[in-house]
């Protein structure tokens, strides 16, 4: 029985630490650079068995984005759109000027969604935070 214990203990020990592995990675693209990135690094896809979760941390100057970064990131976010499945998504987060979640996790193919945000990116934040990108909250007994 013991050995039976044991065994059983070592296999929900060994599932549970391979379930958590995940592989995240991390590029860095200045906004001239972005569309060509794109381009070298999302082939067309009709099917995928890996979901992608991508998510972009677009620094803001102002209100508005001036018209040519304007243009260059709604063109990316439209061909990126047309290189990712529908179970894909996309999240928008803005930081300098206004710090804040532009948009949440959402499929990859609602390129409505996303260009709204590249037009409206300030009334997109809906929390903004002088520091950080969102404020979280701890139970008042936990500390941290």
């Amino acid at each position: 029985m013991k050995t039976t214990a044991t065994f059983v203990f070592a296999l929900i020990l060994s599932i549970a630490s391979y379930s958590q592995e995940k592989n995240i990675g991390t590029e860095s693209v200045n906004l001239d650079n972005l569309i060509t990135f794109i381009v070298e690094n999302y082939s067309i896809q009709t099917d995928s068995t890996k979901t992608k979760n991508i998510t972009f941390l677009i620094e803001t100057y102002a209100e508005k984005f001036n018209i040519e970064d304007s243009v260059i990131l709604k063109q990316a976010f439209k061909l990126l759109s047309k290189r990712v499945t529908k179970n894909d998504t996309i999240s928008i987060v803005m930081h300098s000027n206004f710090n804040g979640i532009a948009l949440k996790q959402v499929k990859a193919t609602e390129i409505k969604k996303l260009l709204y945000v590249i037009e409206h990116p300030k009334t997109s934040v809906k929390t903004f935070v002088d520091d950080g990108i969102e404020l979280v909250s701890f139970p008042k007994n936990r500390t941290v």
